[in-house]
């Protein structure tokens, strides 16, 4: 949860109450980017502002880069431990033994790494967990094996797998264009 300021074209900066994207990420054009800094200013193309909850989370998700939670920096950054705010997930977590107590840091344990999306999915924001548990595909036996000491893996799944819908992977002949309106020479 350490905050950083990302360089280059679309890249993610974070503080403990906002996260923010540099301009180019959509565009892929530096000329904007380079404009931006030249007149001194950030190139920032998004800026959110975090509620509480959501900076926890996101926190505890960049920790993750750093190898793990830092409980004290956690204690410190939001006047609550890391257990207070996140009672069931840690408990969760260390019960299915995906993580593990180093010292002040809660880190994953090798399971854990095996399955470190679904991890740091669980300090996403619930209509962005929502989201992803609605998007077709996937089993909903898929983690059988991690509670059932007999799993058999050749089960037949009630749900078959439907993938990703088509249009996806689709390849459409598009002209590319820059999605924002023109801007006079004068708008700085």
């Amino acid at each position: 949860g350490i905050p950083y300021i990302g360089l280059g074209l679309g890249s993610q900066s974070f503080s403990n109450y906002t996260l923010a994207y540099n301009l180019g990420g959509v565009t892929k054009r530096m000329e904007q980017y380079l404009k931006s800094v030249e007149l001194g200013r950030l190139p920032i193309q998004d800026l959110y502002h975090l509620s509480l909850y959501s900076a926890m989370g996101k926190f505890c998700s960049v920790s993750f880069y750093f190898g793990g939670i830092n409980r004290a920096h956690f204690l410190r950054n939001f006047g609550v431990s890391l257990e207070e705010a996140f009672p069931d997930k840690v408990k969760f977590l260390l019960d299915e033994g995906l993580m593990e107590y180093i010292d002040d840091r809660l880190a994953m344990t090798k399971i854990g790494k095996a399955h470190t999306s679904g991890v740091i999915a669980l300090f996403y924001a619930p209509h962005v967990q929502k989201h992803l548990i609605d998007l077709p595909g996937g089993e909903l036996d898929a983690t059988a094996y991690m509670v059932k000491s007999n799993y058999d893996s050749s089960e037949r799944n009630p749900r078959p797998y439907v993938g990703n819908p088509l249009p996806r992977y689709e390849r459409r002949k598009f002209k590319k264009r820059d999605p924002r309106p023109e801007l006079s020479q004068d708008w700085a």
